[in-house]
This record gives structure tokens, sequence and C-alpha cells, in this order.
């Protein structure tokens, strides 16, 4: 019996923590479970979007304007006035009479209005009237004098035959050249520009143009003075290419200038000989030098 009694006593001792400690649980879980729906409370009214009533105002309208009613004009006629009646007997006296009219003077009146309302042209149609009978009347038939057909001049016609049978004889005269520098044939002697074109002497005188141009100058006193000008000369160079003579035809107007370009033929001289197959025992070269201040110079 005792040792029933010990296993109970025990028993109990241990059943009494455990009562404890569930009460505890059992506290703590109800003051959690009373807790949580304050705090949902609280999160679901933050949560909660925050409404703002907005209010409209109607929006003023724009009053009509109506369109100006067209006033109607009244007639002259209609502006016709009362006469006004003077009260005072100081107005009357201050107003002061018309003159009366003679007569007469209407009739004069009447007279002068009715000429300036006739108009102005008939005055120019008499001017007109009386200058017409001066124009003269052109005679409505003129005769064309006759023309006199003119004899046509009967000219010969020349035949192929006629054309290359004619002699030199029949030639005009006078068609040898006579100025300076002429061909002829029979001294074996020619006269040539400088700034010929001709296949025969295009060589030659391209080396004599250069062999001048290398010693030809400006001087440089006519430079500065503004001496500047053309000259026309002509000189002979036999068939061995010695210089013979040099003739200044047309000066430039200033002698330094006409000197310095003789000076260069001289100076260029000797030239080459004559080709066998020109047959010329001398050549006379027609040259053109020309002195400009702002383009140089140059000979042709």
């Amino acid at each position: 019996m005792r040792l029933f009694k010990g296993k109970k006593g025990k028993r109990r001792n241990t059943l009494i923590p455990f009562l404890l400690g569930s009460i505890l649980l059992h506290i703590l879980i109800l003051l959690l479970i009373s807790s949580y729906p304050l705090y949902f409370h609280e999160v679901a009214k933050k949560d909660k979007p925050k409404l703002i009533e907005i209010t409209e105002i109607p929006v003023p309208k724009e009053k009509e304007t109506l369109p100006p009613k067209e006033t109607k004009r009244l007639a002259e006629r209609s502006h016709t006035a009362k006469e006004e009646k003077t009260k005072d007997e100081f107005t009357k006296l201050g107003n002061p009479m018309p003159p009366e009219i003679k007569p007469d003077q209407k009739q004069q009146a009447e007279r002068t209005e009715k000429q300036k309302q006739l108009p102005q042209d008939k005055p120019k149609r008499k001017e007109v009237e009386k200058t017409s009978p001066q124009i003269a009347s052109l005679p409505k038939d003129i005769k064309k004098p006759e023309e006199v057909p003119r004899p046509r001049e009967t000219l010969e016609r020349i035949t192929k035959d006629k054309l290359f049978s004619l002699s030199p004889n029949q030639m005009p005269g006078n068609s040898t050249q006579s100025f300076l520098g002429s061909r002829d044939a029979n001294k074996k002697e020619d006269t040539v520009d400088l700034s010929t074109t001709e296949f025969k002497y295009l060589s030659y005188f391209l080396k004599i143009k250069r062999q001048i141009e290398g010693v030809w100058n400006y001087p440089e006193i006519s430079r500065l003075r503004g001496e500047q000008g053309e000259l026309f000369l002509v000189f002979t160079i036999r068939k061995d290419g010695q210089l013979e003579d040099i003739k200044l035809i047309n000066s430039s107007g200033y002698s330094r200038l006409d000197e310095e370009a003789i000076r260069a033929i001289k100076v260029a001289s000797p030239f080459s000989p004559f080709p066998e197959s020109w047959g010329l025992e001398r050549l006379n070269i027609r040259a053109i030098f020309r002195y400009e201040i702002r383009y140089g110079w140059k000979v042709y």
C-alpha cells in the first residue's frame, strides 16, 4: 500500500509543471489572437487610398455678339424741322433781314446760270470747222512715173579654153610689188614676216626668234619712266647666216627702245645657214618689237 501511495505522489508532482506550462501557452495564444485583429485593422486603414473630391466649375460661355442693327436713314425731306419761334424781342432784332431782290437782278442771275450750264464743246467745233477748209484735197488717181527699162549689159561668156588661154601680157599692169622687201626670183631673194606660218620657213624662224629673245631686254630706265611702244624693222640675212643689214621702218617713239631692239638682233647673229633646198642668196625678215610695261616685251 505504501508503495502504491508513493507512486501516486510522484505522478502528481510531475503533472503540475505541465499544467502550468499549458496554462501559460493558452494565455499567450489568447493574447496573440486578441492583438492580431487590431494590427490587421491598422494595416487595412493605411492601405486604403485617400479619396479627393473634385468639383467641376462650369466655364462661362462667351456672350454671342449680335450683328448691329441697320439704321434706316430717313430721307432728307423727312429731316425738316419746324421753324423755331423766338419768344424774346431781343433775338428778333439780332437776325438781319434778307436783302430784297429786284426782278431785273433775278433775270440776270438766271441768264448767267444758263450760260454756265451750256456745254463748252461748241466753240471747239467751230474752230475745227474753220480749220477744215485749209486741208488740201488729195487727188484720187496718182499716176506713177513709168520706169524706163535699163539696157542690160551684154557680157561675153568665157569658156574654160578662153580662161586658160589668156597670156600673161593681158593681165593688168603694175602687178609687181614696189615696196621694200619684195620677192625677187632673179636675184634669189625673198622677204618673209618673222611670224609666218609657212611650213618652208617655220622651223628656221623659230630658231631666229629664240636667239633674239635670249638677248633682248626691256631697258630699266624706260620701264621706270613708263616708256612703251611698238617698232617695225627689216633685217637681212645672207646665205651663210651672217647679218647683212638692219633698217628701222617705224620707230616706237623712244630711241632707247629702238636701239635695244637693233642691239638684240646684232648680238643674236650669226644665224644658221640656209638649207640648200631654198636656193636663196639672202632673206629679208620683217619683225615687230613691242614694249609693254604690264605684259613685258614681245617680238613677232
